[in-house]
């Protein structure tokens, strides 16, 4: 991390703790992404989620550090670069792709009620990796 991204992802992140995650949707179309956006925060509140166009996912990986990407397509540099990631829709097919961990799957007709799942799992990763 720059010197420069080190202090905007400071900025980003600043006065969360430790185990707030941090979901970034760059998924098309972008009326979708705020929508999903909007709900998560509501159904999430101790979730800090970042909208942004999907030609600045690199950036937003770099500055935000998220622990979730909500994508219509990741690069596999991308996959690895964060804990789990949600292909949505790709090719505007009724498949989504999930990984989590390094572990992948395919759920049929994905829901944001299966987003939600996903991130109650990844808190408890996260709440587990505080725990000494």
């Amino acid at each position: 991390m720059t010197e420069a991204s080190l202090k905007r992802h400071q900025q980003q992140t600043s006065g969360l703790p430790e185990n707030v995650l941090r979901v970034l949707l760059v998924n098309e179309p972008r009326a979708y992404r705020e929508t999903i956006a909007a709900a998560l925060q509501e159904l999430c509140p101790n979730t800090k989620v970042l909208c942004g166009e999907p030609a600045s996912l690199c950036y937003h990986v770099e500055d935000f550090a998220p622990h979730l990407i909500i994508s219509s397509y990741l690069a596999p540099s991308a996959k690895m670069a964060v804990r789990a990631w949600v292909e949505l829709y790709p090719d505007h097919g009724a498949l989504s792709r999930v990984g989590v961990d390094g572990r992948h799957s395919v759920v049929d007709g994905m829901e944001l009620e299966d987003l939600r799942v996903l991130l109650d799992q990844l808190q408890t990763l996260a709440d587990g990796m505080e725990s000494p």
